[in-house]
């Protein structure tokens, strides 16, 4: 273990889209931390004029422009660079992720904090994450990862996990897990995500062609081909909105084409043996039958629709943006 390096520069990365009162949320713990922050690089997804009015009236950015670096000085803290950057396209979490990497790698920082807006780290989650694992440069870690809580402090384990390639499935991290200091693992979301420069080089940045979900499993399958991941238990951050999705009504049908075709896209990408892909496709064709059937009598042939289409599309690699969000 090593402590923090006085050459080391630390950037969190926040993608957003349409949730300012989140957004500041999040800013403010990333702001408190222990460990101070050299940077804050905020992607705006495309939001509405809120986001940006919000972040301005907080002395986030110096206008309301799409566009702002400013050094923010808040009582009782060391200076810190924030830069908004608004997209002129939703380019979903895997867009928005992809963009802020290049800029950090860009602007020469040693590691990334990835972040969606509806996370909150504890107020020693950075400090306690470089406390737990191997910064020295070289080293073959290449992510460290905190834990991941609810808002009732229970362990989202399907946040962080294995891959089973012969299989094809990601397994969560066992709860005995969780209670060792250090762990390695196979995987992470894009939540407590700090991943090194070195990491970057040899890695990339995200596919775009998610644009949401299973961006984050691809992306560490891809890192893990060159290095260690690893899990530090004392460091912990808040994800609000994934309990909330997960205990209200079931996905829209928008985010369940995304779901499935990536799904799909990840079994032929990084799976081993053909007949369990099969398998798995034949499993989840049969669920979505099921679905199909329980659905109400005007959306069963919607939902059959947009299920041919994802797996048409991940089968045959149609990429990118297929399906506009909110629009089914």
């Amino acid at each position: 273990m090593t402590d923090k390096g006085p050459s080391e520069r630390i950037a969190a990365v926040v993608v957003t889209h349409d949730r300012p009162k989140l957004l500041l949320e999040c800013l403010a713990s990333l702001i408190a931390q222990s460990r101070p922050l050299d940077a804050i690089l905020i992607i705006d997804n495309a939001s509405e004029m809120s986001t940006r009015e919000a972040l301005h009236a907080a002395g986030f950015t110096d206008s309301g422009g799409k566009d702002s670096t400013l050094t923010y000085c808040a009582p009782g803290r060391p200076a810190i660079q924030i830069r908004y950057l608004r997209l002129e396209e939703n380019t979903g979490g895997s867009g928005g992720f992809k963009r802020g990497m290049e800029l950090g790698y860009n602007s020469g920082f040693d590691w990334l904090w990835l972040m969606d807006d509806d996370s909150e780290p504890e107020l020693r989650a950075l400090e306690l994450l470089l406390a737990g694992g191997d910064t020295t440069p070289g080293s073959e870690t290449l992510l460290l990862a905190s834990k991941v809580i609810n808002e009732k402090g229970e362990t989202l384990r399907l946040c962080r996990g294995w891959f089973d390639k012969e299989l094809v499935k990601h397994n969560p991290l066992p709860e005995s897990d969780y209670r060792l200091e250090t762990t390695f693992v196979g995987y992470a979301t894009f939540v407590g995500f700090l991943v090194s420069r070195r990491g970057i080089a040899v890695t990339g940045y995200p596919d775009e062609g998610f644009f949401i979900l299973y961006d984050d499993l691809d992306y560490s399958l891809r890192l893990a081909r060159h290095g260690k991941l690893l899990l530090v238990n004392s460091s912990v951050v808040v994800h609000k909105e994934l309990m909330r999705s997960a205990q209200g009504a079931p996905a829209a049908d928008w985010k369940r084409y995304y779901r499935l075709r990536n799904r799909i896209f990840c079994a032929k990408r990084h799976g081993g043996k053909t007949l369990p892909i099969i398998v798995l496709f034949a499993k989840l064709f049969l669920n979505e039958l099921t679905r199909a059937r329980n659905a109400g009598a005007g959306r069963k042939g919607a939902h059959l629709r947009l299920t041919v289409k994802a797996y048409f599309d991940g089968i045959f690699g149609y990429w990118g943006k297929r399906v506009e969000p909110g629009s089914c």
